[in-house]
C-alpha cells in the first residue's frame, strides 16, 4: 500500500474490521468505496464509519475540505482518526462523543477550531498537539513556539509579539475550550 498515491480503495463485502490508523498518512485518498454486499461499514461527506455511524474510523484526507460536521450517531473516534491531515481548519464534534484518543488529531497544522462537546470525558495526549498547531496556526512566521522540555515537560512555550497576544490567547480558547451548549 503506496500511501503516497492511494486516491481510492474499495472495501470488500468480508470486511469486518480495520486495524487503527490503517489510512492515517493517505494524503490523496478522497474517496472509500465500499462493496454493495458489506454490512459493516458506511462512507459519508469524507468520512468512514461502522454501518450505524457510531465510530468513525477516518476522514479522507484527499478531500481536501477546511471544515467537519460530525453526526450526532457519533460516540467514538479511532486513534488516527484525523491524523496528518492539512487541509481541515475546523472540527465540530458530536454532542454523544465520549473521548478523543490519541493521536486523533497529530500532524493536523491547520485546525483553528474545535467544538468539544461536554460529552468527552477524556482527551488522550490530544492537548499539546493541538496546542502546538493552534500556536504555529495564529502566529505563523511573527512568533515561536515549541513543546517544553524539564520541569514543564509537555507543555508549549510560546514567544508572542505583544500585538499578537490577545488573538493567541483567543485561539487557545476557542480550540481547547470546552464547547458552551446554549440551554
Amino acid at each position: 500500500l503506496d500511501k503516497n498515491i492511494l486516491k481510492k480503495i474499495i472495501l470488500p463485502k468480508n470486511l469486518k474490521n480495520l486495524g487503527s490508523g490503517v489510512f492515517a498518512g493517505c494524503k490523496k485518498l478522497g474517496t472509500i468505496g465500499i462493496a454493495k454486499e458489506n454490512p459493516y461499514f458506511t462512507f459519508e461527506k469524507n468520512a468512514l464509519y461502522d454501518k450505524e455511524k457510531t465510530l468513525l474510523y477516518c476522514y479522507t484526507e484527499g478531500a481536501k475540505s477546511k471544515s467537519y460536521s460530525m453526526p450526532d450517531s457519533v460516540i467514538d473516534i479511532d486513534e488516527y482518526a484525523f491524523w496528518g491531515n492539512d487541509s481541515l481548519q475546523e472540527i465540530k464534534f458530536s454532542i454523544n462523543l465520549k473521548e478523543i484518543p490519541s493521536y486523533s488529531f497529530s500532524n493536523c497544522r491547520n485546525l483553528l477550531a474545535l467544538s468539544i462537546p461536554y460529552s468527552v470525558k477524556n482527551i488522550h495526549q490530544q492537548n499539546v498537539s493541538l496546542a502546538l498547531a493552534v500556536s504555529e496556526s495564529v502566529l505563523k512566521s511573527k512568533g515561536v513556539c515549541r513543546v517544553h522540555g524539564g520541569g514543564f515537560a509537555g507543555t508549549i512555550q510560546a514567544f508572542v509579539p505583544d500585538e499578537m497576544v490577545e488573538d493567541f490567547v483567543k485561539g487557545m480558547e476557542d480550540v481547547l475550550a470546552p464547547y458552551k451548549k446554549k440551554v
